[in-house]
């Protein structure tokens, strides 16, 4: 256990907040954290290159500390970068990551004295997303009731359950856990969470559970515009590498490799909807590095050779010839297409909404537009508050307001991945007054469902 060199104190717990241009949100934040944090507690800042007054802000909070660690990096290397940052200046037992437009309440400590002393690599604590009202207090109930709480176990409700953890929110990490492993988060700008909860889902061996704290997640959607570019097709594409390099230790059967499966298929869907909606300048320009580079962001060892064979078997080329662009594109859309279909069939006469303000819906939308597929909304519990580019011509509607429209003979798609979530929302839109309501579910498996995922990268089977 580490000690604090002033106060010879162990040091239980490291908060790791990383703040970009965060200044709106960073104040209240670490107010809260001062009323809970202990001198058993490093609190760790490390300001992502922020433009605003974060720093400024964060090192008037260094007194209220009794461990304070801020951290200046000079350009914005992405959130996961600076997330290692904060690993590498922690020295708590345990590390907990925390954004700083969320919150926590309750104990850090004193209701972990039985987690934290059990040398656990996880411990797991409730989570609540603030507009919607859903948690994980039923997927957590599940992983207490289990009886011996390691690794099979684990794997083993998460995939019955459908609630795979894809974020490191309400997690605290053994930090000699993610010595051992040499657990770093990739140096992606987006879904940098999933490979690296990934590869902490395939090598802990036992985890925990506390009551406290609870992680409050904001769902602030206000800088999400839900664009795709170019540095978004590469990034998905670099996780998608990573989890098949990831999935060449595991059977396809055993329950890693089901895990991996999962969360190969989520990347695979969005580095597709990215590489469909980008235009057509960013399409060619990944393309073309792909096939001439024939490596992404240097993902793992021995994914470097995946890209160019990842890229050919979309196009469905057999030979050594270098795919055209062109090709790989048309072969992507045309399958992506007869996924949406399904949807489209659904309907007949009847509105279609979707439901879930996200990039999965967002594709859908647009995938659907391209078919002349009319999309008459799309639903989410926090609308009023999103800000929206006028240029995607995209509806939002509150649960509220589809009731007021007095529809008959609707669809809402409900665009998530989790099934907890879908009965969730359909339990709640089933229960209002609009009549003849269909609610449906579309996952990433359906979309990429068109796809030769068994023979995708060749030996590495799932």
């Amino acid at each position: 256990m580490q000690l604090d060199v002033e106060a010879k104190t162990p040091i239980k717990v490291s908060l790791i907040i990383v703040v970009f241009n965060g200044a709106k949100f960073l104040p209240n934040l670490l107010a809260s954290l001062c009323r809970i944090a202990t001198n058993e507690v490093q609190v760790v800042v490390v300001d992502d290159g922020s433009k605003d007054q974060s720093f400024v802000i964060a090192s008037e909070f260094k007194k209220s500390f009794c461990n304070y660690t801020l951290k200046k990096l000079d350009i914005n290397v992405g959130v996961g970068n600076a997330r290692n940052v904060g690993i590498e200046l922690s020295v708590g037992d345990y590390i907990y990551f925390l954004d700083c437009d969320d919150w926590i309440s309750g104990s850090l400590l004193s209701d972990n004295d039985f987690g934290l002393g059990s040398g656990s690599d996880l411990i797991l604590s409730p989570i609540k997303r603030q507009i919607s009202n859903l948690s994980n207090e039923s997927y957590l109930s599940a992983l207490a009731s289990t009886q011996y709480r390691n690794r099979q176990d684990f794997l083993s409700i998460s995939l019955s359950s459908g609630s795979l953890p894809g974020e490191c929110w309400g997690v605290f990490f053994r930090r000699k856990f993610l010595e051992k492993y040499q657990l770093r988060f990739k140096p992606v700008r987006i879904a940098e969470d999933l490979t690296f909860m990934a590869e902490v889902f395939v090598k802990m061996s036992s985890y925990a559970i506390a009551n406290s704290p609870v992680y409050y997640h904001s769902q602030t959607f206000g800088g999400l515009s839900k664009s795709f570019s170019t540095q978004d097709i590469e990034s998905w594409f670099c996780c998608v590498l990573s989890i098949s390099d990831i999935s060449r230790d595991y059977l396809p059967k055993s329950s890693e490799g089901e895990v991996i499966a999962r969360l190969f298929t989520s990347c695979y869907a969005y580095f597709l909807l990215n590489l469909i909606l980008s235009d057509v300048k960013a399409q060619h320009m990944f393309l073309e590095k792909v096939l001439s580079e024939n490596v992404i962001l240097n993902p793992g060892k021995r994914a470097q050779n995946d890209g160019l064979a990842v890229l050919k078997r979309l196009a469905e080329v057999e030979n050594d010839d270098a795919c055209e662009p062109q090709r790989v594109l048309k072969k992507i859309s045309l399958t992506a297409q007869h996924a949406i279909k399904d949807i489209g069939g659904l309907a007949n006469s009847k509105k279609i909404y979707l439901y879930c303000y996200d990039r999965l819906s967002i594709g859908v939308c647009r995938l659907m537009r391209v078919q002349n597929i009319l999309v008459s909304g799309i639903i989410d519990d926090n609308a009023d508050s999103i800000v929206v580019n006028e240029s995607q011509s995209i509806r939002l509607l509150s649960p509220s307001q589809l009731s007021l429209e007095m529809l008959k003979g609707a669809i809402v798609v409900v665009c998530n991945d989790k099934p907890s979530v879908f009965c969730a929302i359909k339990k709640r839109l089933m229960s209002g007054e609009v009549d003849d309501l269909k609610v449906v579910a579309f996952t990433t498996a359906d979309l990429v469902k068109g796809f030769p995922l068994m023979n995708l990268l060749g030996d590495n089977q799932f």
